[in-house]
């Protein structure tokens, strides 16, 4: 009697504790799907910033990420990532190939206990290579923080372009450039620049503005390196990409517009004045102070500055919803002519244009988008026919995928020749050429990723390449001694 009550004791206590941490648990989990939905929204809003498409996300929550959004997805807890699932020691050979060689993940969330466990903001890949930007609202006070993008995305090193405009100070202005000319009022005007800068100890701000032949003007300011990589952590080899939206009151007069450029310091709010083509650097920005002739014989020509403001020589046009539905029509034919041509990298920033010209019409891009990333993808696919290496066949597949991976004519292409590849990769691995045998079966999963096998293989090769011993294997090692 006594041992039973006892037993019934335990078990009602049992019973109580697992009750009460389920109602904790439920009154306030630990994440929730609104908390992923936050943060899926505050990351394609940054996506949208950058303007890139295709994105590739290191994360975890999976469940709310796949109903969210279409992005690839690397999981640190391996739940829908194979190979992470496989090396759940975090294995620094295998992070270093997996994410930093093969993924390349454009956003990354890392921080807390994954980060902890993981050790993936150790890495000085890692370190090197993403910058994290501000956390989101998650409270009145409180800020998600752990959000990273990767550097690469917007700055770029080796650009050998000359610059277009050259500002006091060091900075110069390597592209300025508006695709989609024609806008509605109301509207915003998309313009893609490029910069570099000598090191400095402050940053800057650009001004754009747009002025209609009354005088009417509106201006949009804008942060080199979206204030995520400010100009004075830049180094004097990279290129930093802009992409900025130049809002249009609903309200401007119609017809064309000039566009002009303005540089203003942050430390003192000073306009930086546009240099002439030919002058020499400002003092504060010498190498040296010498008065020597150059090596063509001539002198130093003096300082002569022009104001302020660069002029782009660029026009826009503020026009009315036909005209703007007619140059949008324009480009989407573009678009499609160059996908049929086979100038396939040329089809998606043809129809991007197209959007930016009416960029508030969702019923334009619903009716159209999903043809013209068909008509890529079989542009991808009639490449591959013709590619003169195995190679260029794999990588024109894989392109193709990410544009439609439902399309018919690439199904009938990939499948096959993925179980030709798998077939190459025994043969390879046989032969004891593990780097080969490894691209194979990687790239028959690339091609077909129910292929669950060739997945398997080359998670087992890739362990023999790097000379992994991976938690699983370690037990069975550890019983075969037994």
């Amino acid at each position: 009697g006594i041992a039973t009550a006892l037993i019934l004791l335990a078990c009602g206590s049992w019973v109580a504790n697992e009750v009460r941490l389920s109602m904790v648990f439920s009154t306030n989990p630990e994440t929730t799907v609104r908390d992923i939905h936050r943060r899926v929204k505050y990351m394609s809003w940054v996506q949208n910033r950058l303007d890139v498409d295709h994105i590739t996300l290191l994360d975890v929550d999976m469940g709310a990420h796949m109903f969210y959004t279409d992005w690839e997805i690397v999981d640190i807890a391996g739940l829908i990532d194979v190979p992470m699932a496989r090396h759940s020691d975090f294995n620094k050979k295998f992070l270093r190939e997996y994410l930093f060689d093969e993924r390349k993940p454009d956003f990354a969330h890392v921080h807390g206990g994954w980060a902890r466990s993981s050790r993936i903001p150790k890495i000085s890949e890692f370190k090197r290579n993403y910058i994290e930007i501000p956390g989101y609202p998650i409270g009145k006070r409180k800020l998600h923080i752990g959000n990273h993008i990767r550097k690469g995305i917007f700055v770029h090193t080796a650009d050998t372009r000359v610059p277009i405009a050259v500002f006091d100070k060091g900075v110069e202005l390597l592209e300025f450039n508006i695709p989609s000319p024609e806008i509605q009022a109301g509207g915003r005007l998309f313009v893609e620049t490029a910069w570099r800068s000598a090191y400095r100890k402050n940053g800057f701000r650009v001004l754009i503005s747009l002025t209609a032949e009354d005088g009417t003007r509106t201006v949009g300011a804008f942060a080199p390196g979206y204030d995520w990589y400010p100009p004075e952590e830049w180094k004097r080899t990279e290129t930093v990409e802009g992409k900025f939206r130049v809002p249009i009151p609903k309200k401007f007069p119609k017809g064309p517009v000039a566009v002009h450029l303005a540089v203003l310091s942050e430390a003192t709010g000073d306009v930086l004045a546009h240099l002439l083509p030919g002058a020499a650097k400002s003092d504060s920005d010498s190498d040296s102070d010498s008065d020597s002739d150059s090596d063509s014989g001539e002198q130093n020509v003096p300082v002569v500055w022009m104001a302020g403001e660069y002029a782009s020589g660029l026009n826009a046009t503020i026009a009315s919803g036909e005209v703007v539905a007619k140059a949008a029509e324009v480009d989407r034919k573009a678009s499609v002519e160059h996908a049929e041509k086979g100038r396939c990298e040329e089809a998606w920033p043809a129809w991007k244009n197209a959007v930016r010209h009416r960029p508030f019409r969702k019923d334009y891009i619903t009716k159209h988008e999903s043809s013209i990333q068909s008509a890529i993808a079989q542009c991808y696919v009639t490449r591959s026919q013709s590619a003169k290496t195995q190679d260029d066949q794999i990588e024109a597949l894989l392109e193709a995928r990410k544009w439609n991976h439902h399309l018919p004519a690439l199904l009938e292409h990939t499948r096959p020749f993925a179980e030709a590849l798998d077939a190459k990769g025994d043969l390879a691995q046989e032969a004891g050429d593990l780097d080969e045998a490894y691209a194979l079966f990687t790239a028959a999963v690339g091609l077909d990723p129910r292929r669950s096998w060739s997945r398997r293989k080359a998670e087992d090769v890739r362990d023999l390449r790097l000379r992994i011993t991976r938690p699983g294997q370690k037990k069975k090692a550890a019983k075969l001694k037994n």
